[in-house]
């Protein structure tokens, strides 16, 4: 990953972290490590301990090539995402439910330089 891609990615990872505090969230970890994988952010709100996958894209041409940043998170992906969360949740002994989720953030930037952020917010985004 070039200094680009993960200094886009860490912009978008600190825009969910400021939309999910102002939606109730708590943070709990920001880039968790483990031998299976990473996770992005993980938070909670009131039901659930969230594990998040943020996808961030910036330019229009890349979505037209690539598709839906969600479309990144594969089968391979979640797999190492639910290892982790496993883990997280076993070392822990979180008791909540878990959810899985991804957040899309969609980047424009503006000519006089202003950067703005869309989030798509998909709850529960795992399926079988």
């Amino acid at each position: 990953m070039n200094n680009s891609t993960r200094s886009i990615g860490n912009f978008g990872e600190n825009v969910v972290c400021n939309y999910l505090t102002k939606n109730g969230y708590n943070i709990l970890e920001r880039n968790y490590l483990t031998r299976h994988g990473e996770i992005d952010i993980i938070a909670e709100d009131e039901q659930f301990i969230v594990f998040i996958e943020v996808k961030t894209r910036s330019e229009t041409e890349f979505l037209l090539k690539y598709g839906n940043p969600r479309n990144a998170v594969n089968r391979i992906k979640w797999q190492h995402i639910i290892y982790a969360a496993n883990s997280y949740i076993n070392k822990l002994k979180h008791k909540k439910m878990p959810r899985l989720d991804v957040i899309e953030v969609y980047l424009t930037t503006h000519d006089d330089g202003f950067v703005s952020a869309r989030i798509n917010h998909i709850k529960s985004a795992y399926r079988r």
